[in-house]
């Protein structure tokens, strides 16, 4: 709900690894209540990841592929009756601020934060297909990303600061739950000269090359260390 995605994503990981350890040594009485929670962090784990796409643990994403189905194919798309339901079989119990006692529909604690969540969602959308046009190149006219999301050069430069500002959201390292440091979540960056977006990658791609270059030479010097003994 604060649309720290990366904190929520590491935190549902951490506990349903842990899950996945302790399950066969479980109490058969835990069992069902065990089940209801693990479903419930899973599909809280595939809406975070959804919103705020980044690579988890193979287990987990395997995990996920068998619990949850088309969920995923349906989340991927944009599903927005997908994430509602999603969210209210996952979501905890809140708790009414106004008079409990009022008829009141707005005062609805679950129907309120069902509103404000898919709020987040339906901006964090448009905002990821915004930033999938992004990738696409290193310098773009306004104009023709404008074309491409369908609106106008008043609506895309909105769009654009909007990007900007939910791009920096607060990780936490340490200290109180709620502190964190901003930083930069989206993978890229961009400024926009007069009528030209720049667009420049903040993460490295991770090169793989070297790696297995090094592993061949390593492998080819025990072989001939087990030559040598032989």
């Amino acid at each position: 709900m604060l649309g720290r995605y990366q904190d929520s994503i590491r935190m549902f990981s951490n506990v349903l690894q842990y899950i996945l350890r302790t399950k066969p040594y479980s109490r058969s009485q835990q069992h069902g209540q065990l089940f209801k929670k693990t479903s419930q962090l899973h599909q809280l784990l595939a809406i975070a990841v959804s919103l705020q796409p980044q690579r988890i643990d193979e287990q987990l994403h395997g995990a996920l592929r068998e619990t949850l189905g088309e969920k995923l194919l349906k989340l991927q798309k944009g599903d927005l009756e997908t994430y509602q339901d999603m969210f209210l079989f996952s979501c905890p119990k809140f708790i009414p601020v106004g008079n409990p006692t009022s008829a009141d529909p707005q005062l609805d604690p679950q129907r309120s934060q069902v509103e404000l969540f898919m709020d987040k969602v339906h901006q964090q959308l448009l905002l990821n297909t915004l930033k999938s046009y992004l990738r696409l190149y290193a310098s773009m006219p306004v104009r023709k990303l404008a074309s491409f999301m369908k609106t106008d050069e008043p609506t895309i430069r909105s769009y654009l600061l909007a990007f900007k500002r939910k791009s920096q959201s607060l990780v936490w390292s340490e200290g109180p739950p709620l502190t964190g440091t901003l930083v930069n979540n989206s993978g890229i960056d961009f400024y926009i000269n007069e009528d030209m977006v720049h667009v420049a990658a903040t993460k490295m791609e991770r090169r793989y090359g070297q790696y297995f270059v090094r592993q061949i030479v390593k492998f080819n010097g025990l072989n001939e260390t087990l030559s040598k003994i032989q």
